[in-house]
């Protein structure tokens, strides 16, 4: 049997970024680079200035490219110059700005004189050090052909993709400077949003605040508590609530969860995102010239969902468990846990632990309520 590992490796052990500077050398035709799929990232094998192969996602969330710093300075690439870059989390973190002398993709794709913006803490999954922005797909007509495990990069134009079907979308700047993005017009319940298409989103459909107030989605129904700071973090807290039908381009998708933005954070560019969760069930296509994209449902199934089973979220304070939420129609509900209750006793990391135990399990913990305790038990459930 191939490993995950031993087939990346067979991808090649070179990278070059036709979409930067354009200069690749390859036979007529399109340049077809070999992807992977591992967990909720795309992969593609890299090599830079000699050495590799080592392993980078495809990031259309990304306007800029990324690298483990740890990594750069193994492969002792000069710095450029030093800036901020704004996370995720929309925090800003001070960056160093590299450049490699040569990259190649997939031991197809090879260029020289590519910039990568330096992050510590490289936490994207085991063994990837990098990750290739939105330009990967957007400067260059291109099909990120997830059935074959390919990535086709056409210089000439696309060709006539019989499946494939045009859809509402846009491929556009955000900002000024960094990589064109990919936006698409979906339904979500019936009303329409435009979305951000993030293959570097795990979960399947996000809504920022704005979008969050024009839909019914946030007092309706059973919902799971979320803070996208983490468990026992500051900020507001969003959540997961189960939508009737996502509709794009004609593809319907039944019932997905969709994390609902409580407020932290706000975005100017698009309603919400939709991220591989979902994007892995399509082959997309990128017709720049155009500024359209081109889907065809895959064959591909839908990842496992992820969702909590307790509905119960906690806060740390000092060496204090605080209830931060319960979520509506949730088993810490139905126990009768409530906002304000202290988890007595307990750990933090072992109260996580066992929440995490999945469907079917029961977790018993002491509740402090107004200063009085009382045992209860959690009946963990796939409630959403």
């Amino acid at each position: 049997m191939i490993s995950r590992r031993s087939a990346l490796l067979g991808m090649g052990a070179g990278l070059v970024a036709p979409w930067i500077a354009g200069r690749a050398v390859a036979a007529d035709g399109p340049l077809v680079v070999p992807i992977a799929i591992q967990g909720p990232r795309i992969l593609v094998a890299v090599g830079i200035d000699g050495q590799g192969p080592f392993f980078f996602m495809i990031d259309t969330g990304g306007t800029l490219s990324l690298i483990d710093n740890a990594l750069a300075r193994q492969l002792k690439l000069p710095v450029v110059s030093g800036h901020l870059i704004r996370g995720g989390n929309g925090k800003s973190t001070s960056s160093a700005l590299y450049r490699a002398r040569e990259v190649s993709i997939g031991n197809v794709v090879r260029d020289g004189n590519l910039a990568f913006n330096g992050v510590d803490g490289f936490g994207f999954g085991e063994d990837i050090r990098g990750t290739f922005a939105a330009g990967a797909l957007t400067a260059y007509d291109s099909v990120l052909d997830l059935d074959r495990g390919e990535w086709r990069i056409y210089r000439n134009g696309l060709p006539d993709l019989p499946g494939f079907t045009p859809i509402e979308s846009d491929v556009g700047h955000p900002t000024r400077h960094g990589s064109a993005y990919m936006y698409a017009t979906a339904s979500l319940d019936g009303q329409s949003y435009r979305f951000l298409l993030d293959t570097g989103a795990p979960a399947g459909v996000r809504l920022y605040p704005e979008a969050v107030r024009r839909s019914s989605l946030w007092g309706k129904g059973s919902y799971a508590p979320v803070r996208s700071s983490g468990v026992g973090g500051r900020g507001a807290i969003d959540r997961i609530v189960r939508a009737g039908a996502l509709n794009l381009g004609g593809i319907a998708f039944d019932r997905p969860l969709v994390h609902l933005d409580g407020g932290g954070r706000g975005q100017r560019v698009a309603d919400g995102v939709i991220g591989f969760a979902v994007l892995r069930q399509l082959n997309i296509a990128t017709d720049v010239r155009h500024r359209r994209l081109l889907i065809e449902h895959n064959r591909l199934h839908p990842p496992p969902e992820r969702a909590s089973t307790s509905g119960l979220w906690i806060d740390q304070r000092g060496d204090t468990l605080v209830v931060a939420d319960v979520g509506r129609g949730s088993p810490a509900a139905a126990a009768g846990i409530v906002p304000g209750d202290i988890i007595a006793g307990h750990r933090l990391g072992d109260v996580v632990h066992a929440l995490g135990s999945g469907a079917g399990a029961t977790v018993g913990l002491t509740i402090e309520h107004d200063g009085t305790p009382r045992r209860v038990s959690i009946a963990l459930a796939d409630y959403l």
